[in-house]
């Protein structure tokens, strides 16, 4: 099983918690669940991208067979509804986040308005980022979903926690010995 970071940013209280593939499959279930119109994008700011790809309909992440995969649906150029699914190596993945912040949105006033961001690895070494937004409920969704990121991009990148449960694994047995030898 595979330790994963979610970074978080919440109203500019950052942490950082350990995941494993099931219980980020759980976190973005619920956000499927609650949301009536999420879309997924991709935002890649060093080659100015961001790109809503349509309304993510399904997730699933397969740990064994090493798979995570998006479910999309969009409107062609004809208005025509089709779907398309993306693909991804769960070795690929990097690092969740979540920003949620309180904005004064145009026509809703104050809004407590979340966005997911799920990165991976790309086919030539550079980062891809998808985001998970509510399309519907602020008046500039877009916009958020640079500047949010902004906010969050670093947040977990500096906490490796396998290397914090090996050590404190080790600690455990060390303690153990101690305490048999006395």
């Amino acid at each position: 099983m595979r330790i994963l970071t979610h970074g978080s940013n919440i109203n500019f209280h950052c942490s950082s918690k350990e995941m494993d593939f099931t219980k980020l499959h759980a976190f973005l279930e619920s956000k499927i669940d609650e949301t009536v119109h999420l879309s997924i994008g991709i935002l890649q700011p060093e080659k100015e991208r961001l790109e809503v790809l349509g309304d993510l309909r399904e997730l699933h992440i397969n740990e064994l067979k090493e798979e995570f995969i998006f479910q999309v649906s969009y409107l062609d150029g004809e208005d025509v509804q089709r779907s398309e699914r993306i693909f991804h190596a769960t070795e690929d993945f990097i690092i969740s986040h979540e920003a949620i912040f309180d904005i004064h949105d145009e026509k809703n006033g104050t809004v407590s308005y979340a966005i997911q961001y799920l990165t991976f690895w790309g086919e030539n070494g550079e980062e891809i980022t998808y985001f998970l937004v509510d399309m519907l409920s602020v008046e500039h969704p877009l916009a958020c979903v640079v500047q949010f990121w902004d906010k969050v991009k670093d947040v977990g990148r500096d906490v490796d926690f396998t290397i914090t449960g090996c050590a404190a694994n080790e600690y455990q047995e060390v303690l153990k010995r101690l305490r048999s030898n006395q």
